[in-house]
């Protein structure tokens, strides 16, 4: 963990700042088990899943009057080695803390697991944060954190974390098998990618030529979403051109796949999405950052979303 990361993280437990991670998602090997078992080690994935949530969720849920068993909580939810990095930083907090009377809760809304090994996973989580303090008032931000956690013993360990982005030894298996693994490992890096396609012309959508960029979301869409989308084109689309909306530099820096069906063929995929956005009533471009939750099927050989929210 570089330091960079640590004042990154400490900062969000003071602040809520949020900065872009890009992701690095390594492609299966045909011929063998894939690399990455999220959703195919289906017991696995949830384990980690419901391990690390709540342990995310503690790290950045704090009382200026509790902040020994804050940190006691830290070091029992972490590896030796991220506890280690993290213990000197937590006196910043502490100090920040105690002379503002801070109060802050946190919760996990929306949780995916993009990396799964044997030993190591890999997640993306939406978190919600709201503070209180004696000196200003009360706020509430929302980030996506990418967390690095680590199997030791039975349990799962926060390893790292990067503000933005029990398993058991996977088996041997028969040829069959890891045939059915690689096809579901196809399928969720496919619907993983109709999602990030999808974010991106949503958050692309400017006045310039709206018509044809709201065209390409509608491709991408099917059922509930596109009927909806379809019925309210003049609604949606009234404020990109009466306040001038520009948007460049589409961005996906974080993804990963919330829930996958047993068949394969229906799948829920978290989105952190940035965008430079500037509009008639503030023309300096400025970061927008976005967090969607897309629900897809699988229509043909195409993955289609069928639903999709902001998560805030």
């Amino acid at each position: 963990m570089r330091t960079g990361r640590l004042r990154t993280v400490v900062a969000l437990l003071l602040a809520g700042l949020v900065v872009g991670c890009a992701e690095d998602r390594s492609e299966a090997t045909p011929a063998a088990l894939p690399a990455n078992l999220a959703f195919i080690d289906v017991e696995a994935t949830a384990a980690v899943s419901e391990e690390i949530a709540p342990a995310v969720a503690r790290f950045f849920s704090y009382d200026f009057r509790q902040l020994d068993e804050h940190s006691a909580q830290i070091m029992a939810d972490s590896t030796a080695a991220y506890w280690a990095q993290v213990e000197p930083t937590l006196e910043v907090v502490r100090s920040v803390a105690t002379s503002r009377q801070v109060v802050t809760t946190s919760e996990v809304v929306a949780t995916s697991v993009r990396v799964l090994e044997p030993s190591r996973a890999e997640l993306l989580l939406f978190v919600n944060r709201s503070t209180t303090q004696a000196d200003a008032p009360a706020q509430r931000v929302a980030s996506s954190i990418i967390v690095t956690a680590a199997q030791i013993g039975p349990n799962w360990k926060i390893d790292g974390m990067t503000v933005d982005g029990s398993a058991q030894p996977v088996p041997e298996n028969t040829t069959t098998e890891r045939s059915d693994a690689i096809a579901t490992a196809e399928r969720r890096d496919a619907a993983v990618q109709a999602a990030e396609q999808t974010a991106v012309a949503l958050v692309s959508l400017d006045h310039r030529d709206p018509d044809a960029g709201y065209n390409r979301l509608l491709e991408l869409l099917t059922g509930p979403a596109r009927q909806e989308w379809e019925q309210r084109r003049v609604e949606y689309l009234a404020p990109i051109t009466s306040d001038v909306v520009t948007a460049e530099r589409p961005t996906v820096t974080a993804s990963g796949v919330a829930a996958l069906d047993p068949a394969g063929t229906a799948a829920t995929v978290l989105v952190s999405a940035t965008a430079q956005v500037s509009t008639n009533q503030d023309p300096t471009p400025k970061k927008r950052y976005y967090q969607l939750q897309l629900s897809l099927i699988q229509t043909g050989a195409e993955w289609k979303v069928s639903e999709l929210q902001f998560v805030d």
